[in-house]
């Protein structure tokens, strides 16, 4: 699955508008609403984020070890 449609799928299956997720994920109201409306996916650490507050967790694969990376969210402080 390709990254925007992934972006897409987590933020429907929270069941939370694109602004509530924005601003759980500490970012402008409308963060999620302008980088779909231009057809963009987020940085990798938004990324993150978002897979967090919408209850996933972020992880990349070796395809032949099965090796998983889990790339956590950015803390703030």
């Amino acid at each position: 699955m390709q990254a925007f449609e992934t972006m897409l799928r987590i933020i429907a299956n929270s069941g939370k508008s694109r602004d509530e997720l924005s601003r759980m994920m500490g970012l402008s109201r409308h963060y999620l609403t302008t980088t779909i409306g231009k057809k963009s996916v987020v940085r990798l650490d938004n990324f993150a984020r978002l897979a967090d507050v919408c209850g996933y967790t972020l992880l990349v694969r070796h395809r032949k070890t099965g090796d998983e990376i889990v790339i956590d969210p950015p803390t703030t402080d």
